[in-house]
């Protein structure tokens, strides 16, 4: 099983039919609570990506069912009536259903530079909801070592008193230390580098532990560092990258 960070690119946003309320532009925020919705049961966004080159996309916090379809176009006409580089339609997503929002991952079958993406929703629900959209390339690795700590993280402020108990109910955050072991000193300076320089401790990336697993839609989620990573050499040409994340 292979596990999977995701770190985002930079994007405008072309066009898109989500509701004046619930603009598309939020798609481009780590704010889970802030989402773009559509006014019917399909929404369409096409991506400006510039000059960069991308290999997986995933839409992120949705209200998808696992029989609802996602759409990806690529070529380099915003339109999307010529010159497609790439076209495919995914279930949202499958195995055990997600405890609250989905997440609908798509690698791409080759990396790509065209300056456009499409992502049409097609669902059954009376509107589309979507929180983050990621396009990036993906940094794959065999798996993650064995035993992760993993801590559900409640936001609740209990408050006691002589007899009494209070509680505002706030959301339960997964955090994660896991660690990746026997990576090749090459590897991290062209690959984990590059990865840990881009999100520091701000941006919010996605993180699949298990992509084979059944239960991504429980185990996967928009991260962030919730401290620096460390990097162990364990041979003169191998270090062991060591990851504290926290849900966002």
């Amino acid at each position: 099983m292979s596990a999977v960070f995701l770190p985002p690119l930079d994007y405008s946003i072309v066009s898109s039919d989500a509701v004046q309320v619930a603009p598309a532009s939020r798609v481009m925020l780590d704010e889970p609570g802030l989402v773009a919705r559509s006014a019917a049961q399909t929404l369409t966004m096409t991506f400006n990506m510039g000059d960069q080159s991308y290999d997986t996309i995933a839409v992120i916090g949705t209200n998808l069912l696992s029989s609802d379809r996602v759409r990806v176009r690529i070529g380099n006409n915003a339109e999307m009536t010529s010159g497609i580089m790439f076209d495919t339609t995914v279930q949202a997503w499958t195995g055990n259903p997600p405890l609250d929002k989905a997440i609908t991952y798509i690698p791409l079958n080759n990396t790509f530079s065209a300056l456009y993406v499409r992502i049409d929703i097609t669902s059954s629900r009376t509107f589309v909801e979507v929180s983050r959209v990621i396009i990036g390339k993906r940094l794959e690795v065999d798996g993650i070592d064995t035993e992760p700590n993993i801590t559900p993280v409640s936001g609740s402020i209990i408050d006691d008193g002589p007899g009494w108990t209070s509680a505002d109910d706030y959301r339960t955050r997964m955090a994660w230390k896991a660690n990746v072991g026997n990576v090749l000193a090459s590897s991290y300076w062209t690959d984990w580098h590059p990865f840990l320089k881009r999100v520091g401790k701000h941006a919010g990336f996605l993180f699949i532990p298990q992509t084979e697993s059944d239960s991504i839609q429980l185990q996967a989620g928009l991260m962030r560092h919730k401290e620096d990573a460390n990097i162990v050499p364990v041979t003169y040409s191998r270090v062991r990258v060591e990851l504290n994340l926290l849900e966002v």
